[in-house]
């Protein structure tokens, strides 16, 4: 007999805002050293697009069954959209497994996505600014004018 199961486990936690001094920072971890000891489980909303079949040949859009069976260098894609319009300023963490297997082995945990939203306030634009030359540097994209997104 064939049970249900959940295609993705999701975990979110949530801790507070980083200050802008990074000196001092020094955030404890749990006993287990799997959690911060400030961050606190939460619900995050998460969009998940259709599954996307990846081949040499191209991409297309498939429908999930029970057994799904890839070849060599085939692959199965989702983008995963967190709605951050909403979200109280702090730091996330939001932890994405699969329920699936290879070869009957279950697959390892794949998304560890970790964000920051910041409040919109004077004291915050130095440390964001200084943020997005980081990502802009590190993406070797400097064209254009730094300005702030309009959620930050």
């Amino acid at each position: 007999m064939w049970t249900q199961k959940r295609l993705f486990d999701i975990t979110a936690v949530k801790a507070p805002p980083l200050p802008a001094d990074p000196r001092g920072n020094d955030r404890p971890l749990t006993v287990d050293r799997r959690r911060f000891q400030d961050e606190i489980d939460i619900t995050v909303p998460i969009a998940f697009s259709s599954p996307i079949k990846g081949w040499d040949g191209g991409e297309m859009d498939i429908q999930l069954q029970r057994e799904n069976v890839l070849d060599v260098g085939d692959s199965i894609q989702w983008l995963l959209s967190v709605i951050s319009s909403d979200l109280d300023p702090g730091l996330y963490r939001v932890f994405v497994r699969l329920n699936a297997t290879d070869l009957g082995a279950a697959l390892p945990p794949f998304g560890d996505l970790r964000f920051e939203v910041r409040a919109q306030s004077p004291e915050n634009q130095p440390d964001i600014l200084r943020r997005e030359t980081a990502r802009r540097l590190e993406k070797k994209t400097m064209k254009g004018r730094a300005k702030l997104p309009e959620r930050y």
